[in-house]
């Protein structure tokens, strides 16, 4: 049974009586009881006495907040709403046309004490039905699906610290919907998978303007957005080469090739390589655009190398999309430096313009 803020509710295990104060998640809500305490229920556990007409319907109705330009003390008062969409605040230094996934910690002064509220942030103009899967041992099961107004952040769960790693891995199916014209986008499906070792370092959880908290945040969707090379950083970049591979000398033992890390393994003999530079390195605020490049294209070449060694029949490496800089220079290393290596586009579905597939033939290895 879907319940909703203001329902008078009744407790089948025991009597009492209360009211439903906050939808947690699809199975579990807060509900006030008669000595004023708000306690977490499960759905099962109650029955619907009465709703309160006035109430504003928890589920998605297609009513939003246009974005509006918030100060600190606004935004508090936002985020007390009981609905769990709420509108984020304008930071003009990000795409207007962005996905991501945000963990912010319950305790902002004590990140793994209290938890986490896990966002999902619309940070487009559209609005989006997402439908969000959580996988088990039985593969991804269906936990929550609704849809978010444009340029506002739905709180999908509140997570324990005991429960992180029953969310290391997450599907999310997204539609794209406006009324006004133009270009429409294609759906979009994407698995995203979460480091957890970075929750227990500080230095992930950085200020987010959008999020008003320190948060970790996962990027997951973003249009072609312009890298921002100022003109001394292009007199002055230097990329390091990637020199010729010679593969049967690797093959040989007489090149050291470290094994590839397990955690880009998604399938036997098949990888997927998130190049985007907060994935590689805990702090890069203070990092030039070619210091990230370099970084990116060395573990690009070092992954690429032990796929080869250990005899893998394909790799994917995300790069996102920005001006294109990554991916060229990927596809250039590949060209000159690995011979009868081939690539291609990763499939759209999954992946947007973001990813390329490195296919690595039969014979080069064997």
């Amino acid at each position: 049974m879907k319940f909703q803020i203001g329902d008078k509710v009744s407790f089948i295990s025991e009597k009492r009586e209360g009211v439903v104060k906050k939808i947690v998640n699809p199975t579990t809500v807060n509900v006030e009881i008669e000595d004023g305490f708000e306690i977490p229920v499960l759905v099962n556990d109650l029955i619907k006495i009465s709703s309160d007409p006035k109430t504003p319907y928890h589920y998605y109705d297609n009513s939003h907040t246009e974005l509006t330009e918030f100060d600190n003390n606004d935004v508090k008062n936002v985020i007390q709403d009981e609905s769990p969409i709420t509108p984020l605040l304008k930071d003009d230094t990000l795409s207007d046309d962005s996905l991501f996934l945000a963990f912010e910690p319950v305790n902002q002064n004590e990140f793994l004490s209290d938890g986490f509220n896990l966002y999902f942030i619309n940070h487009t103009s559209d609005d989006v039905l997402f439908s969000c899967f959580v996988k088990s041992e039985q593969g991804f099961t269906g936990y929550i699906y609704d849809a978010v107004s444009p340029m506002s952040k739905y709180l999908i769960a509140i997570i324990g610290k005991e429960a992180l790693n029953n969310w290391a891995s997450q599907l999310y199916h997204c539609l794209f919907f406006n009324n006004k014209g133009g270009a429409v986008k294609n759906p979009l499906v994407k698995e995203v998978e979460v480091n957890i070792v970075k929750f227990f370092k500080e230095s992930s959880f950085v200020f987010s303007k959008i999020m008003n908290s320190k948060s970790f945040i996962i990027p997951f969707y973003e249009k072609v957005v312009p890298d921002k090379w100022d003109e001394e950083e292009l007199m002055n970049e230097k990329i390091d080469t990637i020199p010729l591979r010679d593969i049967r000398e690797m093959f040989k033992g007489n090149v050291l090739v470290q094994p590839l890390d397990k955690k880009h393994v998604v399938a036997p003999y098949i990888a997927e390589v998130d190049l985007h530079i907060e994935q590689l390195i805990d702090e890069c605020r203070d990092m030039s655009n070619h210091q990230k490049l370099n970084i990116q294209l060395s573990y690009f070449a070092k992954t690429l190398d032990a796929a080869i060694v250990h005899k893998f029949k394909k790799i994917t490496y995300i790069h996102g999309v920005g001006q294109g800089r990554l991916k060229d220079e990927i596809h250039k290393i590949i060209i000159e430096s690995y011979p009868g290596v081939k690539i291609q586009d990763a499939p759209f579905k999954k992946y947007g313009v973001g990813a390329t597939e490195v296919l690595i033939p039969f014979n080069l290895t064997r």
